[in-house]
Order: structure tokens, then C-alpha cells, then sequence
């Protein structure tokens, strides 16, 4: 290993291992990481041949990659900087054609968010930031980025919401394939089914751009996991903190000239919390509740999860890889106040295989055939709550699940900005509920073997039209199956609430974006794209059928596909010591698919109750804005603050139960004012997170107003190349609050308003070689 020392305290460290790829086209590879071993994406990496000839640059891809052809004759002198960072002037390295280089930046790595932020399209959590928050999961992490935020159920697996859109609105995706749960009230939301040790970033996709390629109604999340570095690393993680919260990971890995391996475990634990009152979740309903814990305590795991991975690739020949991987989690007993019942069994199983082709020239440039399946058992019932107490099995209500959805993507990069591919997928999802009464058990499936099978065709094109201004655009076209199974079907609820006992339905639409980037000066950057967006219903939301003391729960199988007619606009300012985004969005969603209280329309033998919740279309306007601004005070110190509102109105429909113009679950306006302080390996980090109040709820759906509100949270450390400690305090003065999205998931709500944690302390250990 080469280590060279720059001007300005910056340090690069090259590892060289021979690459057949770079070899064979006549060229250099490798990657750019900070000191902590994250890639740096959007570094800037100088190359010039030592016998002469003009210099040229290269910027890093999102994994931190690089290649570049050389000319013949050519031993390269490589150099890597971040753009306006200090001190990130670049000493040469000499290698050789052939070889992959690895340049380590020992930087202060505020300004490196700063300017790797202003360069990428999309929003980006990496695995260092991802470290320092302390997030319990995905849905933690995620909600740093302004427009994002969190549905807390419990201890463990929120739910993301973007820009007011969750569930199936929103595509989450990991290594850009499709991921699922299986729990009908989304118990485990996709990306509760990856552990934060696979990952090397999370991307957040705002808006249409991305949709054209994986579909979605406004946005799309991909869970990027790691990809392993030259030659053998190894990894171990030691995370403990308040309410018993404990995390265990192993991470090893090996790359080489032919190929690659890795391979981690995880264990996650934690105990039932307590919000800033000292009141556990478990003692959150009243005791004569049914739905209340028979142990109002809070001694009692919450949450109990592991998760295995192994990955290989291997590179066939020049230019080509071939990838398989494999993950496995496991989670028992998991606690979530915020529904009727708990999770007792969740079993996924994930599996990938991949090929590519790059090529350096002619008219294909990269090819790319992936398969995937994701495979989820889950199982839940009232067992710990007072509802079961008399129930001979020792539970009243139980829901057993299996959900899988095939993945298949061709994806071709051509000369000239053009990218087109074949995006393909089957879901399939069955669930059966068991209810205990006064006249025995009934079953029925709530999900009868139902599936949703999709096939699109899309393609991308982005140029430039003069020197400032680029063109970007992207056109979809799709065609989508959902069926249940006629036999197990309960079409008589169909019949009594939506006047059909239809099990199938076909769909097909367009969808597209057209956009504009202009760049007068390279500190500023204005961009504007107006686009439309399709999704088709869920399974559930069509084919969903439960039977229930009071009130029924069905699907409404005549649903339409959701569209939305979506106009953004950016604003990006980058330029000395201060960067800066301001997005603001507006959309109409015609069709759009949300819960409703609907009557019986016909009477049908069997069907007693008057009322029941479904899903129906409806047309709403959603409009908000994000805006984030970081300051660079010099001395180690930098300031960032962010803040995002959303906004979602509809149209009266007293006769379909919509009689009330606010949409429900609308985030409240909410921002984030963070103090950093940063030098060498040293860091300390003040935070402030605030909420206002939100009025504008669903009257129709019992949905309640919340207090605003304002938490601080301190952090600190010490992280160096191959050992990091790391520690800090959420919610310091120990404030009782709540945030908005806490209430509605149907049919097995509490009626529990979910509480976030009160005063709750980290420390975190990590060694890594």
C-alpha cells in the first residue's frame, strides 16, 4: 500500500490489485472512499500519462467507481479531490495501465455531504450517515431528508411516507429490485426486510424521473448494498443503548482479480420503550381495552431480529460480471401498539442473480439481465392482548401470510444519452384470519390467493441543447393483471358493498416525464419537469375481504389505476462555503386510491353488517416544498438546517363517504437546524428536529389533530481508519410528544396513538481492517 500526504491535511491511501477489465481496454480503474471506507461519489479523479500528453478528469459514479481508457504508452499519474472542499488539493499517484487503484480522502466529511449532495440527482443516505443518526431502521434514516417522513407502529419497522405518499405509492426497491412484506397492515414494510449492515447508502428518488423506470405514483427509495473493496476487509459492530437496544454485525469481504465475496450477520434487539412521561407503549390504551396489553409493563422484548447475506460475483471476462446473492431474516415476537394485534413469526428470504456488460465504445455501451425474488412468511395474532383472554387457543384473531413477488430487468445504455429496458414483476399474496366467538372460529381468507402481474416497456433519453441547458425525458408503457381466486374468494362482500363479484382485472397506460436542466453559471442550477405517473391497485385494495363484528372490511374490485399529473421545480446553489436546494411540487392524482367508510348497497345472505371500510378512487391535489441550506463557518464548524411542508386536498363525495376535503395522514410541516463541529477524526454534533401542528385531518375517518412539537439531540465521536466510537442522546430533555402519522391502518387498528421515545442514549463501537 501507497500512502502519500497532501497539502492541506488531506491524506490519499492506494491499494492496486491487477483488474483484467481495465487491462484489457488499456485502462485504469478503481474507487474513491472517505476515511471510514464509504465510497465518495461525485469525487473528482485527474489523470495524466507521466510521458506527457494533456491531463483529463474523471467524476466518481454513486458507488464512488471510476474508469477510464488510456492511450497507449500511457503509465497514468492519478490525483482525487472533492470540489470545494478544503485542503482537498490532490498529490499524483503513479500506477500502471491495468491496475485498480483505491483513494482514501481524509477529509471533513460535512463538507464532503455538502458537495456530494449538490452533485447527484436524487436525495442520498450513505452508511456513515446512516451510523451516526443511531436509526432503529430504514424509516429512522430516511426521515432526515426533507419531504420524507416516518409511520412509527412500534419499536422497530416504520414505514416511509414521501411527499404524503406511502404504501404502494411509493416503489422500494433494494439493489433497484422490487421488495414486499406480507402483513396486510404493513406490519413489515419493504424495507424493514434489509439490514442496516448490508448497506452502503439509501437513495430517495422525489418525484417522476425515477418512475419511468420502476414504476411508483411519486417516488421511489432503492436500498443500495455494499459493494466489496480490493483485497480483505472485515467488519465488527457493537451498538447497545437505552430501553435495551442492542445490535451485533459481521461484515467480511474479499476482491480480487477474478471475482468477489461477502458475507455479514446481524442481530437487532430491543425492549418495549417509554415516552418522555415514563409511560411504557404496552400501557398506552386503558385497561378495559380490548386491544390493551395484559402486561401493561415494560419489561418485554419489543423487537428480536437477525439477518444473514452472502454475495458473489464473479467477472467471466473483460467487461462483464456475473452477481448472486442471498439473504435471510428471521424475526420473532415483535410488539406494535399501534395495531390490535403482534407479530409472532416473520420469515424473508431474498435471492438475486445479475450479468452485465460495459463497454468503452460503439453503440451499446452497457447491457444488463437481472432476476429476483423476494419471499415473506408472516404471522400474527392478539395473544398478549385482553382480547384473547377468553379465547380457548390462546388468541382471538390470527392472520397467517405468504407473499412473494418475482423481479425480471433488461436494462441498455446506448451511445448518445439513450437508455431503454424491459421491466417485469409477479406478486403474489394469500393470507387467511382466523376469529374466535361466541359461535366457534371462522375462517376466511382475507387475501384469497391473489396476484398482481405486471410487464412494461420504458425508455430514458437525457441531452444537451446548448452549453447550459440539458434536456432530460423518459416514456413508460405498462400492462398490469390482478387476480384472486374465484374459489376462495369472498364475493359475496364484493356484491353487498360494490355491486360485483369480479376477481380479475387488466390495466394498461402510459406514463412519462419531459424536464429541463439549466445551469447559467456552474454555481447555479434550475431545473423544471413536468410528468405523469400510473400505479394500478394492490392486491389488497381490490380483492381484500374480512368479516367483522360492526363493520366489514372489503376491497373494491372495481377500481381504477391512480394517476398523477405532477410539475416540479428546483432550485440548486453551490459556491464557496454555502450550498443550497429548494424543490417545490404540485400534483393531481386522478383515481387516487385511499380508505373509505362505504354502505351497503344490496342486501346479500350472509352479509349482516350496514358498514363497512374499503378503498375507493377519488380526485385529490397534493402541492408542498423542501428546502436545505449548509453554511461552512470554517474552523471544523458547519451549520445545516431543512424543512418541508406538505399539503393534500379532494373532492366532495357524500354518496362514496368522502365528506371531508382533508386527504388523512398528511405530514406536518417540519424542519431541522444541525451544528457540526468537526476535526480530523473528531466530531460533535448539536441537532434541533421541530414539527408544527396538524389541523388538517379526515373528520370522516375519526383522524385527530397533533401537537406541534421540538426534540434536541446531541451526538459525538471519534472515527478513524480502522476504528470509530461513537455516542449521543435523542429527545435530551425527555419531551412526551407524538408524531402525525400514528393512526390509520385498517381493519386491526388499537385506536393507541403511538408515541415516539423519550430521553434514549447510544454508544456504538466499531473495528474495522
Amino acid at each position: 500500500m501507497k500512502v502519500i500526504r497532501l497539502s492541506g491535511g488531506a491524506l490519499v491511501a492506494a491499494l492496486l490489485v491487477i483488474s483484467p477489465l481495465a487491462a484489457a481496454g488499456g485502462g485504469v480503474s478503481g474507487r474513491v472512499v472517505d476515511r471510514s471506507g464509504d465510497p465518495v461519489p461525485g469525487a473528482t479523479v485527474r489523470i495524466e500519462c507521466v510521458e506527457g500528453g494533456t491531463p483529463f478528469q474523471l467524476v466518481t459514479d454513486e458507488r464512488g467507481r471510476f474508469h477510464a481508457q488510456l492511450p497507449e504508452e500511457c503509465t497514468p499519474r492519478l490525483a482525487a479531490s472533492l470540489a470545494g472542499v478544503a485542503g482537498g488539493g490532490a498529490a499524483p499517484l503513479d500506477a500502471v495501465p491495468g491496475q485498480e487503484v483505491e483513494l482514501r480522502l481524509d477529509l471533513d466529511l460535512f463538507a464532503d455531504r455538502i458537495e456530494v449532495r449538490s452533485a447527484l440527482a436524487r436525495d442520498q443516505v450513505s452508511a456513515r450517515e446512516i451510523r451516526e443518526s443511531f436509526a432503529r431502521d430504514a424509516g429512522d434514516a430516511v426521515a432526515r431528508i426533507p419531504g420524507v417522513a416516518r409511520l412509527r407502529k412500534g419499536g422497530l419497522a416504520g414505514d416511509l411516507v414521501l411527499r404524503g405518499l406511502k404504501g404502494d405509492n411509493i416503489a422500494v426497491l433494494v439493489d433497484g429490485q422490487r421488495l414486499h412484506g406480507a402483513c396486510p397492515n404493513r406490519m413489515d414494510p419493504p424495507a424493514f426486510h434489509v439490514d442496516f449492515a448490508e448497506l452502503e447508502r439509501i437513495d430517495v428518488a422525489k418525484g417522476l424521473a425515477e418512475t419511468t423506470v420502476r414504476g411508483g405514483l411519486g417516488g421511489t427509495v432503492n436500498l443500495v448494498t455494499r459493494e466489496p473493496a480490493p483485497g480483505f476487509h472485515a467488519e465488527l459492530q457493537a451498538t447497545g443503548g437505552a430501553f435495551g437496544y442492542q445490535t451485533e454485525t459481521a461484515n467480511a469481504s474479499w476482491a480480487g482479480a477474478r471475482g468477489s465475496v461477502r458475507a455479514g450477520l446481524a442481530k437487532r434487539r430491543g425492549d418495549v420503550y417509554e415516552d418522555g412521561d415514563g409511560v411504557p407503549f404496552t400501557a398506552l390504551l386503558p385497561a378495559g381495552n380490548p386491544a390493551a396489553y395484559r402486561d401493561r409493563g415494560g419489561d418485554r422484548t419489543a423487537f428480536d431480529v437477525e439477518t444473514g447475506w452472502v454475495h458473489f460475483a464473479l467477472v467471466p471476462a473483460a467487461g462483464q460480471r456475473l452477481e448472486l446473492a442471498f439473504t435471510r431474516q428471521d424475526a420473532d415476537l415483535q410488539l406494535y401498539p399501534y395495531l390490535a394485534m403482534d407479530a409472532t413469526l416473520d420469515r424473508a428470504d431474498r435471492a438475486r442473480a445479475s450479468w452485465s456488460l460495459q463497454r468503452a465504445d460503439g453503440l451499446l455501451r452497457s447491457l444488463a439481465v437481472s432476476v429476483s425474488r423476494v419471499a415473506v412468511d408472516h404471522d400474527m395474532d392478539d395473544h398478549l392482548r385482553l382480547s384473547s383472554a377468553a379465547a380457548a387457543p390462546g388468541w382471538s384473531m390470527r392472520t397467517e401470510t405468504e407473499a412473494s413477488v418475482w423481479d425480471e430487468q433488461l436494462e441498455a445504455r446506448f451511445r448518445g444519452g439513450w437508455t431503454a429496458g424491459v421491466d417485469a414483476y409477479q406478486r403474489g399474496w394469500d393470507a387467511t384470519t382466523r376469529m374466535v366467538g361466541a359461535g366457534g372460529m371462522r375462517v376466511m381468507r382475507s387475501l384469497p390467493d391473489t396476484s398482481l402481474d405486471m410487464l412494461a416497456i420504458w425508455a430514458r433519453h437525457e441531452r444537451p441543447l446548448t452549453p447550459a441547458l440539458r434536456l432530460r425525458a423518459g416514456a413508460r408503457v405498462e400492462s398490469a393483471a390482478g387476480s384472486a381466486d374465484p374459489s376462495l374468494a369472498d364475493t359475496a362482500l364484493y356484491l353487498a358493498y360494490h355491486g360485483t363479484t369480479a376477481t380479475s382485472h387488466r390495466d394498461t397506460y402510459a406514463s412519462g416525464h419531459l424536464g429541463l436542466v439549466w445551469q447559467p453559471v456552474p454555481a447555479w442550477e434550475l431545473s423544471a419537469t413536468l410528468g405523469r405517473a400510473v400505479r394500478p391497485p394492490g392486491p389488497e385494495e381490490r380483492y381484500f375481504a374480512l368479516r367483522r363484528m360492526g363493520t366489514d372490511w372489503v376491497g373494491d374490485p372495481g377500481l381504477d389505476p391512480a394517476v398523477n399529473h405532477q410539475l416540479e421545480l428546483g432550485l440548486r446553489f453551490q459556491g464557496g462555503r454555502i450550498a443550497g436546494n429548494l424543490d417545490a411540487w404540485y400534483s393531481e392524482v386522478d383515481g387516487y386510491i385511499t380508505v373509505v367508510e362505504v354502505a351497503r348497497q344490496q342486501p346479500v345472505p350472509g352479509v349482516m353488517n350496514p358498514r363497512a371500510r374499503s378503498w375507493a378512487n377519488q380526485d385529490v391535489r397534493m402541492w408542498g416544498a423542501e428546502a436545505s441550506v449548509t453554511l461552512d463557518l470554517g474552523a471544523g464548524l458547519a451549520l445545516a438546517a431543512t424543512g418541508s411542508f406538505t399539503r393534500g386536498e379532494r373532492d366532495l363525495d357524500p354518496t362514496r363517504g368522502i365528506v371531508d376535503r382533508d386527504l388523512a395522514e398528511m405530514p406536518a410541516a417540519s424542519g431541522r437546524l444541525t451544528l457540526r463541529w468537526e476535526r480530523a477524526a473528531w466530531l460533535a454534533e448539536a441537532e434541533g428536529v421541530a414539527a408544527a401542528r396538524q389541523e388538517r385531518v379526515d373528520a370522516s375517518l375519526l383522524e385527530e389533530a397533533t401537537p406541534g412539537w421540538a426534540v434536541a439531540n446531541l451526538r459525538g465521536g471519534w472515527q478513524g481508519a480502522r476504528f470509530s466510537l461513537l455516542a449521543g442522546v435523542d429527545n435530551l430533555f425527555d419531551r412526551q410528544y407524538r408524531e402525525h402519522l400514528s393512526y390509520q391502518r385498517d381493519p386491526f387498528r388499537s385506536g393507541a396513538r403511538v408515541p415516539e421515545p423519550g430521553r434514549a442514549w447510544t454508544v456504538s463501537v466499531r473495528w474495522r481492517v
